[in-house]
């Protein structure tokens, strides 16, 4: 059946007209009735991720409780010191002051902490600026903007705690979790299917970068506090970066569109980049949105027993390596880059993660010192690099000259589409 929604790319080349696509996402391929194997493997790949991300957060609710628990310490005696500066020394809430062993002494003195009058205005105005541009570019009402800032701060904390302590950050329970909310917020508002898509996907990517953002930017913080950096220092440059990126991001965009233009493309059969991440996005607007439930029932069947055995799985995970069991831990299957690998619709992750990793391995088992001082700078070059190269490629793209002619080579390249 898989075979008869195919795609065949280089239909009438003698040479590859054999060569079958499952890549495109168009209507005809993607449907319940003629799903193409892409499109079947997504719903169990983004359900099973969702459902994971979710249970690890569960999960952590004891750090959570002392979260929520610091954060209310914390407002009331903001409360307290606000209602004695003015004079109403009764009104007070009594709270616990913190244990002296949980106390962390901060390094940076009173002038090198960053001030609430500091971001506060800014904040506020750019919660402001947010509504009237999506208002006035995607027509969002106020309410469904300010839902979405909501969100941002909701996620924003429970990521930043999450990261904190388990090195993982929850984007994807995140942003699936935010899709949702929203989707049930337009289901009564009677919007075309398309509109409503794509208030999703806004408001969606909205909550999904602040909590991004927020725990990158606490992270960064993290390492400035262990080298006793001024955080105010750190701010500034913060900030400035942030300039840089809001300028530079729009710009890499247009370039890479302008390069190559099936990246915005929902029907193109074939793409130099398979954007992953956009199907899965793509998948949630269109379930919380579409009024004809877009899953095929064997899919679902499966995305729901599969969503549970990966939730299971982080549950065994987290109890079940106890005392002597502790050391088969290591080898106990991570689910989630399993569900990962049904929403990517390419080869070229893993075999970039082998062509890494096995010289790695090796590297580090022959000389162990050296990879500790080399081994992570020469993964972050080749990291950058391919980066830089990219956008070099998407250069000469533009300017004609990207190969095969008149420079450049086929070899390896499926379709002679390199």
């Amino acid at each position: 059946m898989f075979f008869l929604v195919g795609v065949k790319p280089y239909e009438g080349d003698e040479k590859w007209d054999r060569v079958v696509s499952f890549y495109s996402l168009k209507t005809k391929w993607a449907n319940k009735d003629t799903p193409s194997p892409r499109y079947w493997l997504l719903w169990p790949g983004v359900l099973a991720m969702i459902v994971i991300s979710f249970t690890e957060l569960f999960l952590q609710y004891k750090v959570f409780f002392i979260m929520f628990k610091a954060m209310g310490r914390g407002a009331a005696k903001g409360f307290n010191a606000m209602t004695a500066k003015a004079g109403m020394s009764g009104t007070t809430i009594n709270v616990r002051d913190q244990e002296e062993k949980d106390v962390i002494l901060d390094s940076a003195e009173d002038h090198e902490l960053v001030k609430i009058w500091m971001w506060g205005p800014v904040l506020i105005l750019s919660i402001i600026a947010c509504c009237i541009v999506l208002g006035v570019q995607y027509d969002m009402p106020v309410g469904m903007s300010l839902l979405s800032v909501f969100l941002a701060f909701f996620f924003a904390i429970l990521a930043v705690q999450c990261a904190g302590v388990t090195d993982v950050t929850p984007l994807t329970a995140a942003s699936k979790a935010s899709q949702l909310v929203l989707g049930g917020a337009t289901k009564g508002e009677h919007w075309m299917t398309e509109h409503a898509q794509r208030l999703n996907l806004i408001g969606g990517s909205l909550a999904s970068i602040g909590a991004g953002q927020a725990s990158d930017l606490v992270g960064d913080f993290r390492v400035g506090y262990l080298l006793r950096t001024s955080p105010f220092q750190q701010w500034v440059a913060q900030g400035l970066g942030t300039i840089v990126a809001c300028i530079l991001a729009p710009a890499m965009f247009m370039l890479f569109s302008k390069a190559y233009p099936c990246i915005i493309d929902v029907n193109a059969d074939t793409c130099p980049f398979s954007a992953p991440s956009v199907g899965a996005w793509r998948a949630v607007a269109v379930a919380v949105t579409d009024p004809v439930f877009p899953v095929p029932k064997t899919s679902g069947y499966f995305a729901i027993a599969f969503a549970i055995f990966g939730g299971a799985m982080v549950i065994i995970r987290h109890y079940a390596y106890t005392g002597s069991w502790e050391k088969y831990k290591a080898y106990h299957p991570n689910v989630m880059c399993i569900a990962l690998a049904f929403v990517l619709n390419a080869t070229v992750y893993g075999s970039a993660m082998v062509i890494g990793a096995v010289p790695a391995y090796f590297w580090a088992k022959r000389n162990p010192q050296n990879f500790e001082i080399y081994g992570f700078a020469v993964a972050g070059g080749l990291i950058a690099g391919e980066g830089i190269g990219g956008v070099i490629n998407a250069v000469f793209q533009i300017a004609g000259i990207a190969g095969p002619d008149p420079y450049g080579t086929n070899i390896a390249c499926p379709g002679d589409s390199c």
